[in-house]
C-alpha cells in the first residue's frame, strides 16, 4: 500500500488467525493509512506469515483470489475472525467467505491442493524467521528495524 517511492517502510508480518494481527488491522492500521500512507510518508507492506495449518489455508485463499482482491480477502478475514476461526468446522467457513468474495468450489478446492504455493509459504516464512527474526504475530518492522505494533511505536521510527 502506498507509494514504492515514500521515503519510510513499514513491514508487517501477520497470520490471519492471530487475534493481536486482527486488532492490529482495525485499530492500526487505520491510523498509519491516514497519517503515513495516504500523505505519502510512508509504504506498508504486509508478508503472510502464517502460525498453523488453519493459518496457512487462509493465507492461500487469499493468494488464489485475483491480485486486485488480496486486500479485501484479508481484510474480511480479519473482521470476520471470530465467526470463522472459532467454528467448528473453520474450513467451511472459510470456504462460505472465500465463496462470497467470488471464489467458486472448485477454485477453493484446488487452491487449498496447491503443493508449490503451500510450500513456498512455508519456504518464505523460514527465509523471514533467519533473515528477520521473526517469531511471532504481528512482527512490525519499520526502516529495518522491528518495532512494537502499536501507532504510537511506529511513528516515533516514522519521524526518527
Amino acid at each position: 500500500m502506498g507509494d514504492p517511492d515514500a521515503p519510510n517502510t513499514i513491514i508487517e508480518y501477520f497470520s490471519l488467525t492471530c487475534g493481536q494481527c486482527a486488532k492490529f488491522h482495525a485499530n492500526v492500521l487505520p491510523e498509519i493509512k491516514k497519517k503515513f500512507i495516504d500523505t505519502g510518508k510512508a509504504k506498508f507492506i504486509s508478508r503472510d506469515f502464517p502460525l498453523n495449518n488453519l493459518a496457512i489455508l487462509a493465507h492461500m485463499i487469499t493468494r488464489c483470489a485475483p491480485r486486485k482482491y488480496y486486500r479485501p480477502y484479508v481484510n474480511t478475514l480479519f473482521k470476520n475472525f471470530s465467526s470463522w476461526t472459532r467454528k467448528n468446522d473453520p474450513v467451511a467457513a472459510l470456504k462460505q467467505i472465500a465463496k462470497l468474495g467470488g471464489m467458486g468450489s472448485e477454485k477453493f478446492d484446488s487452491c487449498l491442493a496447491n503443493e508449490e504455493l503451500y510450500q513456498g509459504m512455508r519456504k518464505k516464512m523460514i527465509e523471514y524467521t533467519k533473515k528477520f527474526a521473526v517469531d511471532s504475530t504481528p512482527t512490525i518492522i519499520v526502516n529495518g528495524e522491528k518495532v512494537d505494533g502499536d501507532f504510537s511505536s511506529i511513528e516515533k521510527m516514522i519521524n526518527k
